[in-house]
C-alpha cells in the first residue's frame, strides 16, 4: 500500500503502485468535488475504476467533512456492489493502518498527539450496502422463492412492524446515517423506493408540501453513478409503467375484494369510519401497518411532482365506495381501450380528454388515485398486499399519467412481444431521460457519470439534460499488447458477415459465421463467449449450424453453453461453463449482448480469452416504443434517429468487448464479425481504448485472413 498528494488531499491507496490514467482519473474527480460540479469520465475496464473512487472520495471526506458529508456509490448488479464493499474495506483498512503507524511513530518520537488523536478518530467512518430483500434476506424457507415479488411478500409476513431485525432493514437503517453507502440503481432514481436511503430527514422526505420544494438545496453529498453507459434507459423505465389485460382481470378482482372489506368495515365500526373520513383521510395515520403499506406503496412521482398535490382529496374520490367504483369505471375503460387490434399511439393530454368524455368525470383526480388507494389499504389495516399489486399498477398508471404530459406517450400494443402473439398491453412510457436526471441534480452537489465504455460523452449531456464541467476520456497504460480487436467483414467466398435484416437469414452468412467460430475454437484456448443480436437471432443460427454439422465441429474442441430467458437455467449453465475452463477442457458460451450476463458477468482471465460478437446488437427498431422515443430525441434534442441509434448499438457492444478483460495481466481476443462494425459512424463510437488497438490490418479482414 502506498500513500501520496492530490494537491492538498492525502490519498491512501491499497496497492503498492498507482497507474498513471489511475492518477489523472483521481485528479479530475478532485476538480469536480473541488468545483461542487458534475463530470462524464470514461476509464478503461480493469485499470482500477472503484478503488480510485473509494480512495479519492474518502481522502476528500477525510479533509473536507464539511464540504463532502455523504458520498454515494451507485452499481448496476449485486456483483459489482460486492467488489465495490471489498475495494472500499481495503481502502478504509489502509487508511487506518497508516493513521495508527503515524500515532506510534509520533508516540515514540515525544510529539503532540492531539491532532492525530483527532485524525484517526474522523478516519473511523461507518459504510454499508443497500440491496434488495431477496439479496439481503437469511431465511432460507424465504430466499429459495424463485421471484420478486414472493420473496417481498414472504419477508412482510414474517416481521411484524414494531420488530424489523433482518439484513435488510438493518441496511436501510444504517443507510441514513452511514458516510458512504454503496447501493443499486433504483435507490436513487426510480421515486417508489428513492426515499429509503435517505432518511426522513433527507430532501427526499422533506418534499411534502410547495414551500418544502421552494426551498429544497443541495446537500453536500456526492454521488457516482458507476457503469453509466445504460442510465438512460434506467431513468426512462423508473417512470414508465405497463399494464397488461392480465392485470386488469386482477385489478377488477382486487377491487370486489376491497369493496367486501369496505362493507365488513362500515357494519362492524360504522361510526369511527364516518369519523375518520370527517377528519380527512389525508391525515397522518398512525396505524402499526402504516409502514408496511408505505413499502409496498410508494409514491411513483418525483418530490417535485408530489409536493405539489393538494392535502384537499376532490368528492369524485373522497369516500371509500366512491373511489372504489370511480377506480372499477377507470379499470373497466383501460380493459377496453387495451383490447384492440392495432397499435394505438397518443399523448397523455389526449388520452385524459378521451377519458374525461367516456367516465363524465375531471381526470384531474387522477393525480390523487395513489395517496387515495394506500389511505384506503391502512384504514382497512390490509395485510397481504402482494395480492393487490394489479390494483397499484393501475393506481401508479393514473397518478403518472394525470401528472406528467411532456415526454410521456400512451401507447396500447395488440402483440408487444412477436407479430401473431396477442399479449394486449398499454404503456404508459417516459420518452424524456432527463426528467429523472433533473430531479437527482437539484439534490447532490457533485454527481459523476462513469464507466469503461461511455462513448460518445457528449451525447449523455444532451440526452440527459446534464451539465458536466469536465467530460474525459482515459487511455489505458500497457506494458504489452493485451487486446486484439478484429473486424472480420467477409467469409471466404467473399460474402459480407452481417446480421443486417436483408441477411439474418441467409445461409451462406450463417454458415460463415459457424465456420469462424469452428476456427476460432480450434485455436483459442479455454472459454469463447459469443453475443448474438437477439434469443430470436441466436435460435435461427443455431438450428442451421446444427443442420450443417457446424455444432458438432465447435464441440470436437469445446462445450457449448448458452444464456435463456429462466435465470435460473443461465446460473447453472454460467457455473457448468466455469467448470469446463477450469478443468482445461475448454467451452464456448452463447448468450446475448442486451442480456443479463452482457450487463453483469465477467469472464476474466482463462473465462474469456475471446469474445465475438456476432452482428451488430441494434434495439427491436419495429418497437413502437423505441419509434416514439426517437421521434422525442430529434424534436427537442436535435439528435437524428441514425445517430441515436448507432450510439445505443454501439455502447452494448462495447459493453459486450469489456467483459473479458477486468485487469491489465489479463488478455483476449475482440472479434467484431459484422462489416458495419468498420464504418466511421459505427467505429467513432467506441470507447478510445478500444479504437486505439483497431490498426488499418484489422479492419474488415476476410475470414480466410
Amino acid at each position: 500500500m502506498m500513500r501520496f498528494h492530490i494537491e492538498e488531499i492525502e490519498v491512501f491507496f491499497p496497492h503498492d503502485a498507482v497507474y498513471p490514467e489511475q492518477y489523472a482519473y483521481m485528479r479530475h474527480l478532485k476538480r469536480t468535488l473541488d468545483a461542487k460540479g458534475n463530470a462524464v469520465l470514461e476509464m478503461p475496464t480493469g485499470t482500477g475504476k472503484t478503488v480510485c473512487l473509494m480512495a479519492l472520495y474518502s481522502a476528500y471526506m477525510l479533509v473536507y467533512p464539511e464540504t463532502l458529508e455523504k458520498f454515494y456509490f451507485c452499481t448496476r448488479t449485486v456483483g459489482e456492489m460486492n467488489k465495490a464493499l471489498l475495494e472500499l474495506r481495503l481502502v478504509l483498512r489502509c487508511r487506518m493502518q497508516c493513521l495508527l503507524q503515524d500515532f506510534m511513530d509520533a508516540l515514540q518520537a515525544g510529539r503532540p498527539l492531539d491532532r492525530l488523536v483527532a485524525r484517526v478518530n474522523a478516519a473511523n467512518i461507518m459504510a454499508c450496502g443497500l440491496s434488495a430483500r431477496r439479496n439481503l434476506c437469511v431465511n432460507p424457507s424465504v430466499n429459495k422463492s424463485a421471484g420478486r415479488g414472493q420473496v417481498d411478500e414472504q419477508c412482510r409476513s414474517l416481521i411484524v412492524p414494531w420488530n424489523r431485525r433482518n439484513p435488510y432493514y438493518g441496511s436501510r437503517e444504517l443507510a441514513k446515517s452511514a458516510q458512504i453507502v454503496v447501493l443499486n440503481y433504483q435507490y436513487v432514481l426510480d421515486p417508489r423506493v428513492s426515499q429509503i436511503p435517505f432518511g426522513q430527514s433527507s430532501v427526499y422526505a422533506q418534499a411534502n408540501s410547495e414551500v418544502a420544494v421552494a426551498n429544497i438545496a443541495k446537500q453536500p453529498w456526492a454521488l457516482v453513478f458507476d457503469e453509466a453507459h445504460n442510465i438512460d434507459n434506467v431513468c426512462i423505465e423508473a417512470l414508465s409503467v405497463d399494464i397488461y389485460s392480465t392485470n386488469l382481470e386482477e385489478a377488477r378482482l382486487s377491487l370486489e375484494q376491497l369493496k367486501k372489506l369496505v362493507r365488513e368495515r362500515e357494519t362492524a365500526e360504522l361510526e369511527r369510519v364516518k369519523l375518520s373520513l370527517v377528519e380527512g383521510v389525508h391525515a397522518a395515520q398512525q396505524r402499526d401497518y402504516a409502514q408496511l403499506v408505505d413499502e409496498f406503496m410508494s409514491s411513483p412521482l418525483l418530490p417535485e411532482e408530489q409536493a405539489k398535490l393538494g392535502a384537499l382529496l376532490p368528492g369524485s374520490i373522497r369516500k371509500n365506495r366512491i373511489f372504489l367504483n370511480n377506480l372499477l369505471l377507470v379499470v373497466v375503460f383501460l380493459d377496453s381501450y387495451v383490447k384492440r387490434l392495432e397499435v394505438s399511439i397518443e399523448g397523455p393530454l389526449s388520452f385524459l380528454r378521451n377519458l374525461e368524455d367516456v367516465l363524465k368525470f375531471d381526470a384531474s383526480a387522477l393525480k390523487l388515485f395513489y395517496d387515495r388507494l394506500k389511505t384506503l389499504f391502512l384504514n382497512l389495516q390490509v395485510t397481504r398486499l402482494q395480492e393487490f399489486a394489479s390494483l397499484s399498477k393501475v393506481a401508479d398508471f393514473c397518478t403518472l399519467l394525470a401528472n406528467y404530459w411532456k415526454g410521456f406517450v400512451v401507447i396500447a400494443d395488440p402483440y408487444p412481444d412477436a407479430p401473431g402473439i396477442y399479449d394486449p398491453v398499454i404503456r404508459l412510457a417516459c420518452l424524456d431521460s432527463s426528467i429523472c436526471m433533473r430531479s437527482v441534480t437539484k439534490r447532490f452537489s457533485s454527481i459523476v457519470l462513469t464507466s469503461g465504455t461511455i462513448s460518445p460523452l457528449h451525447l449523455y449531456s444532451r440526452i440527459l439534460d446534464f451539465s458536466p464541467i469536465i467530460m474525459q476520456s482515459f487511455q489505458m497504460s500497457l506494458d504489452r499488447e493485451c487486446i486484439c480487436p478484429l473486424i472480420v467483414g467477409k467469409g471466404d467466398n467473399g460474402v459480407h458477415l452481417s446480421s443486417r435484416f436483408e441477411l439474418r437469414e441467409d445461409a451462406s452468412v450463417i454458415q460463415q459465421y459457424g465456420e469462424l467460430v469452428a476456427r476460432l475454437c480450434q485455436v483459442v484456448p479455454d472459454g469463447v463467449v459469443l453475443f448474438f443480436t437477439s434469443y430470436a437471432y441466436m435460435a435461427v443460427v443455431l438450428l442451421q449450424w446444427y443442420n450443417t454439422g457446424y455444432t458438432k465441429e465447435i464441440m470436437k474442441y469445446k462445450l457449448i453453453f448458452m444464456e435463456t430467458k429462466d435465470s435460473a437455467a443461465s446460473s447453472v449453465a454460467l457455473e457448468n461453463y466455469r467448470r469446463c475452463c477450469d478443468i482445461g477442457r475448454g467451452a464456448v458460451f452463447m448468450s446475448i449482448a442486451r442480456g443479463k450476463v452482457a450487463e453483469g458477468i465477467d469472464f476474466d482471465r482463462h473465462y474469456g480469452r475471446a469474445v465475438v460478437l456476432i452482428g451488430v446488437p441494434y434495439q427491436y427498431t419495429l418497437s413502437h416504443v423505441l419509434k416514439a422515443r426517437l421521434l422525442f430525441l430529434k424534436k427537442h434534442f436535435q439528435l437524428e434517429e441514425g445517430e441515436f441509434l448507432s450510439f445505443d448499438a454501439m455502447r452494448q457492444a462495447s459493453q459486450c468487448l469489456g467483459r473479458v478483460i477486468r485487469n491489465k495481466a489479463d488478455y483476449g481476443l475482440m472479434v467484431l464479425a459484422d462489416y458495419r462494425y468498420a464504418k466511421p459512424d459505427k467505429l467513432n463510437k467506441f470507447p478510445e481504448w478500444v479504437v486505439s488497438a483497431i490498426t488499418s490490418s484489422r479492419k474488415n479482414i476476410a475470414l480466410n485472413m
